[in-house]
């Protein structure tokens, strides 16, 4: 075989693995919800109680907001949507079997405000 041939065949190769190993619903809300858990945790130091409660009202968010997924085959984006703010934040790349957080904590604070 040619060059071309062996280079043709690996980026179908490489096509057909993404395709396959496109992560699922569930496993994007998994990397979604994590993102939440540590964006509550967060730097500061905050205590294990005002955490708690924190952890709690983000349940009862994500009781009214739906973890969703554009799936674009070879890849997937994950995102959240608030229809009562109007916002929506892009939250994870799905490639390859796995989901890569692409929101910043500055992201995440952004669609936490209330305007």
């Amino acid at each position: 075989m040619n060059t071309k041939t062996i280079t043709i065949l690996a980026i179908i190769a490489l096509l057909l693995t993404a395709f396959i190993t496109n992560p699922s619903q569930q496993k994007h809300s998994d990397v979604v919800l994590n993102q939440i858990v540590k964006q509550v945790e967060g730097d500061d130091g905050i205590g294990e109680s005002i955490a708690s409660g924190a952890v709690l009202g983000i349940a009862k968010m994500l009781l009214s907001q739906e973890v969703e997924v554009k799936n674009f085959y070879l890849f997937s984006i994950s995102y959240i949507h608030s229809d009562s703010r109007n916002k929506t934040i892009n939250a994870g790349l799905g490639l390859f079997g796995q989901v890569f957080p692409i929101a910043r904590k500055e992201d995440w604070e952004e669609f936490e405000k209330k305007d």
